[in-house]
């Protein structure tokens, strides 16, 4: 390996562990293509692209699990994601500031006319970068040592050497494992029955189903709310209800959620609560 480039990428994972990631690993873009269909492909995105650096973070507090109230976890999640997508972007201005390469950040969720557009595919990425493997907990990115991080995208012209995957799946862990051979369950399918099927065999996933129309409107309960407030509010006829509803302290939350974009998505977490991977950094005094 060419040594200037290995002080290239060394240089660029100091940088990002120092402005707070957990997590950083390179991905090749020319392997993320060899599954993305056209459309979904980095190169469709960023032309120049020769390395996508994946940068994860965002562990949860561990006192958030103890709150009455599980939607604050939500709450601390959508802070939690802020923080990562403003380290991205710290690492791509690094990257073209001090090394001189273009660099772009990039998040591939998005939902645009009421359609959800995956765009490029995270999860690939972090996966080809080795940075975790996906689970039965709907599909979600499991780093072996933290668990559920939240991940961001940098594209960048600089030639790095890429990670590989991870040898081992980090789903399903041991005692899941032995949950399943006793009562066919693992915890996060027996957390959320509605939303996750699936099956192991031989100490494996042998097949796992997400089922996001389920989960996904019980999940985002401020954008749901919101619709359904403001649908009430133009059908109520009576003026002064109608502006009591307005400015009453439950549609203001839902005007504040959404300008903030701090509790649109109040993600349940459930499959991820009871999960055993990373649950040593849930657990404290």
């Amino acid at each position: 390996m060419d040594t200037r480039l290995d002080e290239l990428k060394r240089k660029i994972e100091d940088y990002a562990f120092g402005a707070g990631a957990l997590v950083v690993g390179v991905a090749s873009p020319q392997e993320v293509a060899k599954y993305a269909p056209e459309g979904h492909r980095p190169s469709d995105f960023f032309p120049k692209v020769k390395s996508i650096i994946v940068v994860g973070a965002g562990k949860m507090l561990a006192g958030a699990w103890k709150c009455t109230d599980p939607r604050w976890v939500g709450v601390i999640g959508g802070r939690k994601l802020k923080e990562v997508k403003e380290l991205s972007f710290k690492v791509a201005e690094f990257i073209e500031d001090k090394l001189g390469y273009y660099a772009v950040p990039y998040a591939s969720y998005s939902l645009a006319n009421g359609v959800w557009d995956p765009g490029i595919s995270i999860k690939l990425c972090a996966e080809l970068a080795g940075l975790g493997t996906r689970s039965l907990a709907g599909g979600i990115i499991l780093n072996p040592k933290y668990g559920f991080l939240y991940y961001y995208l940098v594209l960048t012209s600089a030639p790095l050497q890429p990670d590989s995957p991870l040898n081992k799946p980090v789903c399903p862990h041991p005692t899941c494992v032995k949950m399943w051979e006793k009562v066919q369950k693992t915890p996060c399918l027996r957390a959320c029955p509605e939303c996750l099927s699936g099956e192991l065999e031989n100490g494996r996933i042998k097949w796992m189903q997400y089922n996001r129309q389920l989960c996904y409107p019980r999940a985002n309960w401020s954008r749901i709310g919101f619709q359904k407030a403001l649908f009430e509010i133009i059908n109520e006829n009576d003026p002064e209800k109608r502006k009591m509803m307005i400015f009453g302290s439950t549609f203001t939350r839902y005007v504040s959620a959404i300008a903030n974009s701090l509790e649109i998505s109040a993600q349940c977490f459930r499959c991820v609560e009871v999960c055993p991977v990373g649950k040593n950094h849930r657990v404290k005094k």
